[in-house]
């Protein structure tokens, strides 16, 4: 699995590294308020990497070689405990699946 720092939205692996930023500097998500997200990567190919969870979708803006942007919404459904969970997966040098999963607070 993975190593999270929930207050900076970074997991490290070795030597890739998986950063969460959101458009609003905060460091929580609004339900049912759309929040655009960059995903910047670290010695990873992004092409090769996947952000799962509910409500994301990704933004056809640009934002340089190692990241991608996206939105998301979050609903009441996608909401465990007030923390709402993103997964970015993606493939190591040997082809091998790798995830980071981080654990965002949802605030009303």
């Amino acid at each position: 699995m993975s190593k999270k720092q929930e207050e900076d939205f970074i997991c490290k692996q070795e030597n890739r590294v998986v950063k969460l930023e959101f458009e609003n500097r905060q460091k929580y998500l609004k339900l049912n308020e759309p929040t655009e997200l960059k995903t910047s990567f670290k010695n990873i190919d992004p092409t090769k990497s996947y952000i799962l969870g509910r409500g994301i979708r990704i933004l056809g803006k640009k934002c340089g070689d190692s990241c991608f942007m996206s939105s998301v919404t979050v609903d009441e459904k996608g909401v465990i405990d007030e923390m709402y969970e993103i997964k970015v997966q993606y493939k190591d040098n040997n082809g091998e699946l790798k995830t980071c999963k981080f654990f965002i607070p949802v605030k009303q």
